[in-house]
């Protein structure tokens, strides 16, 4: 392991690794569910002797799975909808781009928890102007499949993150 000045990766619990923990390293993460109390007042993952958990981790092996599994089931959902003739959202590619961020009607929108303007304060669901962006996608594909003109929403009338 390697710490320096400055910010350093977290520290975990990895059965596979040498003495069973290493950091964390790029495309893994960090679950939301891990106790954000956890990690500033007792040093979870900060120090060696007190390694993140690995229920709090999905590592890149997991990840990979993950993605996996995600491939499999949209090639499904494409041959049938293209079977079917039907209008068919693909998400994927649309959350692909959230990450590296997008500009609706002049605004910019990615995927940062609470500062990407698409997500609500759970940093799972979509907050309003999330929910139009996705139900743009699925007025586009309709549009698309069936030659019909629904107008899109206009998601600067919507509600993003509201604090008191």
């Amino acid at each position: 392991m390697h710490f320096s000045a400055g910010n350093n990766a977290l520290v975990i619990h990895d059965a596979n690794a040498p003495s069973q923990l290493r950091q964390l390293v790029s495309g893994e993460y960090v679950l939301l569910t891990v106790p954000a109390d956890s990690l500033r007042c007792q040093f979870l993952g900060l120090l060696p002797n007190n390694t993140l958990p690995d229920k709090y981790v999905l590592t890149a092996s997991e990840v990979a799975v993950i993605d996996a599994a995600i491939g499999a089931y949209n090639t499904v959902i494409i041959q049938k909808a293209a079977q079917y003739g039907l209008a068919l959202a693909d998400l994927h590619p649309f959350f692909n781009t959230l990450v590296t961020g997008m500009k609706w009607d002049g605004v910019n929108y990615n995927s940062q928890f609470i500062s990407g303007g698409f997500f609500s304060l759970d940093g799972y669901h979509p907050n309003q102007k999330g929910y139009a962006l996705l139900a743009n996608e699925f007025v586009k594909a309709i549009n698309r499949q069936y030659q019909s003109t629904l107008p899109t929403i206009n998601c600067l009338d919507c509600n993003g993150v509201l604090f008191p």
